[in-house]
């Protein structure tokens, strides 16, 4: 599918969990993390650029399954983050990056699914892996920087 952008502001690409994959996150939430605030949509970003872009985006709809580690701290105290570990995203990442110039503000992709914003500094040694998750359909919608 192809989509047109015409932004001032910026483009955001993401990836959405299928819905079986939600089912485990919550299962996953309320076992390991009773009473944390997570985010309104889990999501996996693809790229983020920042400033005015136009042109036509051909969007994936093909499904993957993805296999996430630990819960880890990796950006200091808040983000409580588990990272993907089969190297599934980096080639979309990359291919989004080379052939439709995007600019990604970090100076390196890490592809992670963010399980709280708000981590409140629990011990995070007795959490378990998050394991295989399926994702489907890329997405785009123009960059907002309040994304936490």
């Amino acid at each position: 599918m192809t989509t047109e952008i015409v932004t001032e502001k910026g483009v955001y690409v993401g990836l959405k969990p299928t819905k079986k994959a939600l089912k485990t996150l919550g299962t996953y939430v309320s076992k390991y993390l009773p009473g944390v605030k997570t985010p309104s949509e889990f999501h996996l970003t693809l790229i983020m650029h920042e400033g005015a872009w136009e042109g036509n985006v051909e969007l994936k709809n093909e499904k993957l399954q993805l296999e996430f580690g630990n819960p880890s701290l990796p950006w200091g105290p808040g983000t409580l983050v588990t990272r993907e570990l089969t190297g599934g995203v980096i080639y979309r990442h990359n291919h989004l990056t080379n052939d439709y110039g995007f600019k990604f503000p970090f100076p390196e992709f890490s592809c992670h699914l963010s399980l709280s914003y708000e981590w409140d500094g629990k011990d995070i040694q007795e959490l378990p892996p998050l394991g295989t998750l399926e994702f489907q359909g890329e997405y785009v919608e123009e960059y907002n920087p309040d994304w936490s």
